[in-house]
């Protein structure tokens, strides 16, 4: 009983922190951070045209296809189930980490994000499926929908031209200086 009130706690906050609302505003706050603190307007664009474009597609199948959630499910949610729009938000986190962490020199933390997002996601998928507010289509659909919404933004030209090179060339010249500094100290 301890373990299942446990479990269920557990998997509510998931939910609820990577709801559709919470990952909105969190996309629009990193955007606004890579936009104003390291001036990448095509990345800061790439990450909130990913996480914008497939909620409301999320939303526009949701709307269309009307699946209800299961009679069974341990939690209310006022949406329809079809596809999974926390699924969705946690596949574009997981696509997005894993194209910028190619950029990521240390091997700890490439390894680390892409950890990290592999994690989060799968937390995501087990909390939607212990909750029982979603079935496997629902997680699929999610995942196809994001998928296919990061894929075609890497085919805009605007985010595909320059995106990151710019910035990663002066954050790589930085710490060659940083590292010749050390070194003539020592």
């Amino acid at each position: 009983k301890l373990m299942q009130n446990f479990l269920f706690n557990f998997f509510v906050t998931i939910s609820t922190i990577s709801g559709q609302a919470a990952m909105i505003t969190a996309s629009a706050i990193v955007s606004a951070l890579v936009f104003f603190y390291h001036k990448e307007k095509r990345l800061a664009g790439f990450i909130f045209f990913n996480y914008m474009a497939t909620m409301t597609i999320v939303v526009l199948l949701k709307n269309i296809i009307e699946q209800p959630r299961s009679p069974l499910a341990l939690v209310y949610e006022n949406s329809y189930a079809f596809p999974s729009g926390h699924t969705a938000s946690a596949m574009v986190t997981l696509l997005i980490l894993f194209y910028l962490s190619q950029f990521i020199k240390n091997n700890f933390w490439k390894r680390f994000t892409q950890v990290f997002a592999v994690a989060w996601l799968i937390s995501i998928i087990s909390a939607r499926i212990y909750l029982q507010v979603h079935d496997f289509y629902d997680i699929a659909g999610g995942i196809i929908v994001a998928s296919i919404v990061f894929y075609f933004s890497l085919k805009i030209r605007i985010f595909r031209k320059g995106i990151l090179k710019e910035e990663f060339v002066k954050a790589e010249k930085t710490l060659k200086k940083e590292e010749e500094v050390l070194i003539n100290k020592i």
